[in-house]
């Protein structure tokens, strides 16, 4: 599964869950978010998993 998901649409859906940005993100069923972004990486959030591309490479 390959998905590009563009950064204004991830800020948006991260700040308003109830926006289409959101919804959008949600549909696409990600299973893992792949970011640099120490807010994302920080969040609590276990879904879909958020991981450094460090991480990531060694997973």
């Amino acid at each position: 599964m390959r998905i590009l998901i563009d950064t204004n649409i991830l800020i948006s859906a991260a700040l308003n869950s109830n926006g289409t940005p959101y919804q959008a993100f949600v549909k696409a069923r990600a299973d893992v978010l792949l970011t640099g972004d120490k807010d994302f990486l920080e969040a609590d959030i276990d879904n879909p998993v958020i991981v450094s591309a460090a991480d990531f490479v060694i997973m």
